[in-house]
């Protein structure tokens, strides 16, 4: 197998792209880390064996995100990032290789990894909408965007690493998601009630994320009914079929999604590191 490191984005995404396409849905974060990269990227790596890519790996932000792949790839991978200087902060992938990556890191590094976030990855190609739950989904628009900031916040006070960033930041992930289209609400008699968001468009997929139902609003069917018809709107856009990450420490959360048509396709696991 050979390593290659890429200095060029649009070279590595046209070199890794037809590889990262046949699991595309499991892929999503990939792919939306590649359309949507930092300024700069300091390390993008192809394994190859012959004609044949086996492995990638893209450090974007916070994050190094890996692909499935044979082991000793992902330890080549980490051999070619160590000799880089860079300090790793943390790697998300498929739990084997993305473990398999913390291990050989910690290991040249001397530091200490931790596992951050354990997720299901779903996919859904036909919902199976819940019947009972009162209200309606409608689109977020300009007048909700101080309340979707408050939900945001909770929704990241809920989520690993559990900070709520500030408000500011807040606001402007608001603004955002309204302006885009991408934020809907469930709402009851006129109140808003539970949210939810389409992110990440692939070529044949798109992802429902920022789920959320505020403590006093909870338990009563709201997120699964969002969820359901957010699903369905996806769809309707043209998409084969939506993707949800799910927290695997929350049972109800991955017993309510199945029960819309939601399909388990892998998981993702976010290890971060810990340096002397």
């Amino acid at each position: 197998m050979d390593v290659f490191v890429f200095t060029d984005l649009s070279a590595f995404s046209k070199a890794v792209s037809p590889f990262l396409e046949a699991r595309e849905a499991e892929y999503c974060l990939f792919f939306a880390n590649l359309e949507n990269p930092p300024p700069i990227v300091p390390f993008m790596a192809q394994v190859r064996r012959g004609d044949e890519t086996v492995f990638a790996a893209f450090l974007h932000d916070v994050n190094l995100i890996v692909s499935r792949g044979p082991l000793e790839a992902v330890r080549a991978v980490a051999d070619r990032l160590g000799d880089s200087g860079i300090a790793l902060p943390g790697v998300v992938g498929p739990g084997e290789e993305a473990g398999a990556m913390a291990d050989a890191w910690a290991k040249r590094r001397g530091c200490e990894s931790f596992l951050e976030i354990d997720q299901g990855i779903y996919r859904i190609t036909d919902v199976r909408k819940p019947l009972g739950i009162p209200g309606r989904m409608r689109p977020a628009v300009a007048g909700d965007k101080e309340l979707l900031a408050d939900w945001i916040q909770g929704f990241r006070r809920e989520m690993p690493p559990r900070d709520s960033g500030t408000r500011d930041a807040a606001v402007r992930e608001a603004e955002k998601k309204v302006l885009s289209g991408a934020a809907f609400i469930w709402e009851l008699e006129g109140t808003p009630v539970s949210m939810a968001a389409l992110v990440r468009p692939a070529r044949r997929g798109i992802t429902v994320t920022w789920v959320y139902t505020p403590p006093e609003f909870r338990r009563r069917g709201y997120a699964t009914a969002l969820v359901a018809a957010v699903s369905q709107e996806g769809l309707l856009r043209g998409k084969e079929y939506c993707t949800l990450y799910t927290d695997l420490s929350n049972p109800t959360s991955n017993s309510i999604y199945r029960k819309i048509g939601y399909v388990r396709i892998g998981d993702s696991r976010n290890f971060r590191f810990r340096y002397a």
